[in-house]
């Protein structure tokens, strides 16, 4: 009951905050838009006035889900700036809930709001440039979950080192064009075992060719789940919220200094190397 009360709290927060500054809001998607339209005029003159092919249509789906991994990552780490900047990161770590559910909570609300400007950034493009996709929302919702969950791993990461590190803010701008790699990767080698580079591979088959669910074959199912869901509790683990997993959300006895227990990025690096290496012994 706590638990849902404080999440509806938390959404109530980011809407008014949203309302209020409206017009941060449409000047990120008023940029957000612009980008992509340079983007696209590049490889239209590039490719001397037209775009062969599904190329369009897979810029599109691409630029889309770098929008949704970017803000699903960021969420974390700029909360936990924004309210050391502002002073109060100590009374969230006295608040009834743990700092670990306050966390996820903020990520969610953000998800949910931001996933309106994904939307109708995705309108706008689609109006101006005339792609044509397939919305296949049942087909989509469970990969585009995977995206989210694969970036709000690293974003509960970049968050523990926000904490230790202080002043990291140069560093999430490197890693905000660096996530690109996740998105157009192609799946094969050590690639495929990212946490999301085959949930976005699979988007572009759906929302361009048309694919379903159904034609996802078994190998890439369990290492679209696999990949996430062993590395975001590993990043939850080793990114200073050691002692803030979901059994402890309830309970206000997770300390700072408990949930600082263990904190080091350099963990998760070599997790996710052993991860990667025993996954590709497998594969061969």
């Amino acid at each position: 009951m706590r638990l849902g009360l404080a999440l509806i709290a938390m959404i109530k927060k980011e809407l008014i905050t949203r309302s209020r500054y409206m017009a941060n809001a449409l000047g990120t998607l008023i940029t957000l838009y612009l980008v992509f339209m340079l983007m696209f005029l590049g490889v239209q003159g590039l490719a001397g006035g037209a775009i062969m092919g599904d190329g369009l249509e897979s810029l599109v789906v691409g630029y889309i889900t770098w929008f949704v991994l970017l803000i699903s990552y960021q969420a974390v780490p700029y909360t936990i700036l924004s309210e050391a900047q502002q002073g109060t990161l100590e009374q969230l770590y006295t608040a009834p809930l743990s700092f670990g559910a306050l966390a996820a909570f903020k990520l969610i609300a953000e998800i949910l709001v931001d996933m309106v400007l994904a939307v109708l950034l995705l309108l706008f493009i689609i109006a101006t440039t005339g792609t044509s996709l397939h919305l296949d929302i049942p087909s989509l919702l469970p990969l585009l979950l995977l995206v989210i969950i694969g970036g709000s791993g690293l974003g509960f990461l970049l968050g523990g080192a926000a904490l230790l590190i202080k002043r990291v803010q140069p560093y999430l701008q490197i890693v905000q064009f660096a996530i690109i790699i996740l998105v157009a990767s192609p799946v094969k080698g050590v690639w495929r075992w990212l946490p999301v580079t085959l949930p976005a591979h699979w988007m572009r088959q759906v929302m361009v060719r048309g694919q379903g669910l159904s034609q996802v074959p078994l190998p890439d199912w369990l290492a679209m789940i696999g990949a996430p869901s062993s590395a975001s509790p590993s990043a939850l683990s080793c990114s200073g919220f050691a002692n803030c997993g979901p059994a402890n959300w309830g309970s206000s006895a997770t300390s700072s200094t408990a949930c600082d227990n263990g904190a080091t990025a350099v963990n998760q690096m070599a997790f996710v190397v052993a991860h990667t290496c025993v996954n590709m012994y497998w594969e061969d």
